[in-house]
């Protein structure tokens, strides 16, 4: 099986360490082991398999963005 990226954007990062940040850090740690994964405040560009916006509320921008980037991705 080929090894996926995936971006997780967080409102929050490590100088933050609240529960966005800890909650980022722990979905990175579960999925580290078969996936490439990257934590980013905002998804600007890139090309991960997958993007996980962890507070959809906040990440709007980064949500409207992936999908036109990659309409036929999650």
């Amino acid at each position: 099986m080929q090894r996926k990226d995936i971006v997780i954007v967080t409102p929050a990062l490590a100088d933050a360490h609240n529960g966005n940040w800890q909650t980022a850090r722990r979905w990175a740690r579960m999925l580290r082991s078969s996936h490439g994964i990257r934590l980013a405040a905002a998804w600007r560009d890139g090309d991960e398999a997958l993007m996980i916006a962890l507070h959809a509320r906040r990440s709007p921008a980064s949500v409207a963005a992936w999908r036109a980037q990659h309409p036929g991705r999650l």
